[in-house]
């Protein structure tokens, strides 16, 4: 994801060691998987990448907003379909599950 945002900035922008995050639990946990640039352009490419992360919301954030979205979904009065609130709980979890898995690879790809 990093990769891609440094090349619509218009800096080259190569992954390293994406096949080996396949080994986790075998390997160590960090370290895998690195972004490279030209070192011309480092100074750069960390403005970018900090510019990036500001704009993206942090993990408690998201996991506060999804948990009060369950909580008024389920004072709402049962409107007969009690199939609909297990799905948006699955949905929800599912979200919150995804927002941690990126920030565990970001983290992995800026170390």
């Amino acid at each position: 994801m990093l990769a891609d945002v440094l090349k619509q900035a218009g800096i080259d922008a190569r992954v390293f060691g994406q096949a080996l995050s396949g080994g986790m639990g075998e390997l160590p946990a960090q370290g895998l998987v690195r972004v490279m640039v030209e070192s011309g352009r480092l100074e750069e490419a960390r403005e970018i990448v900090a510019q990036w992360q500001q704009q993206t919301p942090d993990d408690e954030a998201l996991e506060r907003a999804v948990l009060a979205d369950m909580a008024a979904t389920a004072e709402q009065p049962d409107s007969g379909d009690s199939k609909r609130r297990p799905d948006r709980w699955q949905d929800a979890f599912f979200l919150v599950l995804l927002v941690l898995i990126g920030a565990l690879v970001a983290r992995l790809i800026l170390r």
